[in-house]
């Protein structure tokens, strides 16, 4: 009887390491499983935020560019003299360049009407020809 009861103790711890056994293995396959969809989650979020971060930026380039074709057409569509003050907006270094444009035309256009009249300017020794 004693030989059965130690038997019986054996098959008991036997069983009992097992059962631990399984236990720790289960929970250590659990923590894999809930590590592996955390990862895949975070890495579908990242994915995602690139995704519209990426669409943002192709929204705005496009969005940009339709409106410097919009302001284009609508420079083209508007007076000289409004051409320039637009060009004064967006580009203000280039006012000396429009001054001595402006200039060039204005003395064009006195030279011009000298000839007219007869008489021929010629300034610091230059000749303007048209």
């Amino acid at each position: 009887m004693l030989q059965e009861l130690n038997r019986r103790q054996v098959q008991l711890e036997t069983a009992h390491a097992m059962l631990l056994r399984h236990h720790e293995l289960t929970q250590e396959l659990e923590y894999r499983q809930q590590r592996s969809v955390h990862m895949l989650r975070e890495e579908q979020l990242r994915q995602q935020h690139q995704t519209e971060l990426t669409n943002q930026h192709e929204y705005t380039q496009r969005s940009e560019r339709e409106l410097r074709k919009k302001h284009a057409m609508e420079l083209k569509q508007q007076p000289k003299s409004l051409k320039v003050i637009c060009i004064f907006n967006y580009f203000p270094s280039m006012r000396k360049y429009i001054k001595l444009i402006s200039n060039e035309n204005k003395l064009r256009q006195k030279f011009t009407f000298d000839c007219k009249r007869g008489i021929f300017c010629f300034q610091k020794g230059f000749i303007v020809i048209l």
